[in-house]
């Protein structure tokens, strides 16, 4: 009896705004019915997929209209405003003359790749220069080493960085998610497979094998980790709310990336409950690491498991890759250096954010005396300054 009373009035109120001489009148009726079949819509379907063009059709229009008739869009009046942000930073955004940092490559030199990740977030990983331009790397012994400038450590790796030519056959594919996925919880795994090569971490950090490597996931061009798993799981800790980009790359056993055979997806972060931000803390004291075992003079075959002590310092795996926080990172295992070819980088083992590292020998020869190091590095896996850092001899059994 109900439904067939307003039935009835919505008949009477039709006709009338049909029958009358007024457009707009009839205009207002066919908004309301286009309204209501989109409410329909909405209530059988999921989440549209929304493609930059239409974000930018949508922010435009939300320009016109008063903000109460804002409720007739499929988005919260938070994400139309945040859009409209982004279009305009996007306008006003041109280019700065760089001041400092890595001067640009010679036209003629030959391309490489990039030769690091580790670069791209830090100008100089390993002792950031200091205003006066003084600072030094620290030795394995203790004994500082007088720090290259920029063009002479971008001079030597544009001789020692090119790539194999079977590296283009390393390849890697996101499975999942889908681009452009809006992600409103606080993590999101990627489903990755790869072709061309042995994906293992059994050899990074150690000489280049043939056929072997590993792949680096990246949040906005930031590496986050390393991985040799068909999964890999980016927390959204310290991320702003926002488009993001997340990259999957191929690396040889070195850390030298494949640039050619990068893949990225977009994602739409928009969580439900954010996570609380992790911010910086101070310490009086200086951080500090300390190896427990292996002990010095060990001999090591097989698998092995570096464990340390660290002070003063706190360690999240959910920071890697993101804007860095005074006093909190990760820690860094290193073969015998932590200098060289890409800052030392080319001989990390792998990284940890918690009191244990699992290694193995794999690739190593047997008879053979190395150093492992362990150093700690903050989010963007530049050491920290000054450097903390131990070490200890092992044998190869």
């Amino acid at each position: 009896m109900l439904f067939a009373l307003v039935h009835l009035l919505l008949r009477r109120l039709f006709s009338f705004a049909s029958g009358s001489e007024s457009e707009s009148q009839a205009k207002d009726v066919e908004i309301l019915v286009l309204r209501h079949q989109l409410k329909v819509l909405r209530r059988q379907s999921g989440r549209p997929r929304l493609r930059r063009l239409d974000r930018v059709v949508l922010a435009a229009a939300s320009r016109a209209l008063p903000r109460p008739a804002w409720a007739s869009f499929m988005v919260s009046p938070g994400t139309l405003l945040r859009w409209h942000r982004e279009l305009v930073r996007r306008k006003w955004t041109y280019r700065r003359k760089r001041l400092g940092g890595r001067p640009p490559l010679h036209p003629d030199t030959p391309s490489t790749g990039r030769p690091s990740v580790f670069l791209r977030n830090r100008q100089h990983l390993f002792g950031v220069v200091a205003e006066n331009g003084e600072q030094a790397l620290p030795s394995i012994s203790g004994t500082p080493n007088p720090r290259p400038s920029a063009t002479q450590s971008m001079e030597g790796m544009g001789h020692m960085m090119p790539l194999p030519g079977w590296t283009k056959h390393m390849k890697v594919r996101i499975t999942s998610p889908a681009d452009h996925i809006a992600v409103k919880t606080n993590s999101v795994t990627l489903g990755v497979t790869a072709s061309g090569f042995t994906d293992s971490c059994d050899f990074a950090g150690k000489p280049v094998v043939r056929g072997e490597g590993h792949y680096h996931v990246l949040i906005d061009k930031s590496l986050v980790n390393m991985f040799c798993t068909p999964k890999a799981t980016v927390s959204m800790q310290n991320v702003t709310p926002g488009t993001h980009t997340l990259s999957v790359v191929p690396a040889l056993d070195d850390h030298a990336e494949v640039m050619e055979n990068e893949r990225s997806i977009t994602i739409d972060y928009e969580p439900t409950t954010p996570l609380p931000a992790i911010n910086s803390v101070t310490s009086s004291a200086a951080p500090s690491i300390q190896i427990l075992s292996p002990t010095d003079g060990q001999t090591l075959s097989g698998p092995f498991d570096v464990r340390v002590r660290i002070m003063n310092f706190h360690t999240s795996c959910n920071l890697m890759g993101k804007p860095d926080v005074q006093g909190w990172g990760h820690w860094h295992v290193n073969l015998d250096t932590m200098t060289g070819p890409m800052e030392g980088m080319g001989t990390m083992l792998g990284m940890s954010c918690t009191r244990i590292f699992h290694g193995t020998t794999t690739g190593l020869k047997v008879g053979q005396t190395h150093t492992i190091i362990a150093l700690l590095t903050d989010n963007g896996h530049a050491p920290i300054q000054p450097p903390a850092f131990d070490s200890v001899t092992v044998h190869i059994g």
